[in-house]
């Protein structure tokens, strides 16, 4: 039972000391103990003033004027519709060479025409969509073509609409942005028209 209240004790006593630390710590605030130290006789004011933060100035430096920049073409644009094109064209010619083949290396002759017209660009999807020897939906092929001809279309436009527009230092006059959720996915576009 001693023990329990020798425990109480000493708690409270930790307790009170804390306290104390505490109500000296927000005694002592920093610019409150400058005026503390000195004797105020009545009717005197008393201004306590804060010094700024070392390296404040109140002042503030002119900038100079920002130098214009020689409009060009926007080299974003242009790079993002190069690499499109350039993955949907290069990707569409090499799967196309395996179409029509079979598993012991046999080609039927029936694709030869989609083969050779995976390797156009731009419109090599649609041309393939159109000699394809078979139904469009008997096998994948038809979509991904579809995806491919999307892909690289959108490269195209990417690629003309950068070397028409300037990357100069003003806002682009249009923007084409990915745009992907977990029911959708497709490309958005916003801009001032």
């Amino acid at each position: 039972m001693d023990s329990h209240n020798g425990t109480h004790a000493f708690c409270a006593k930790i307790a009170i000391a804390l306290t104390f630390a505490l109500v000296a710590a927000l005694v002592h605030v920093p610019g409150r103990a400058a005026a503390q130290a000195q004797p105020v006789n009545p009717g005197q004011q008393v201004v306590i003033v804060q010094q700024p933060a070392p390296g404040y100035s109140p002042y503030t430096p002119v900038s100079p004027e920002p130098q214009r920049r020689e409009r060009g073409p926007n080299v974003g644009l242009i790079v993002t519709g190069s690499v499109m094109l350039g993955v949907g064209w290069i990707v569409n010619g090499f799967v196309g060479i395996f179409a029509g083949s079979s598993i012991d290396g046999v080609d039927d002759e029936r694709w030869d025409a989609f083969r050779y017209s995976s390797w156009v660009p731009i419109a090599g999807p649609w041309i393939q969509l159109a000699v394809k020897p078979t139904a469009f939906d008997s096998d994948d092929w038809g979509t991904w073509l579809i995806f491919d001809g999307l892909l690289q279309a959108a490269g195209t436009a990417l690629l003309i609409a950068g070397i028409a527009t300037s990357g100069g230092d003003e806002e682009p006059a249009f923007s084409i942005l990915p745009s992907a959720g977990p029911h959708h996915a497709g490309l958005s576009v916003a801009g001032r028209f």
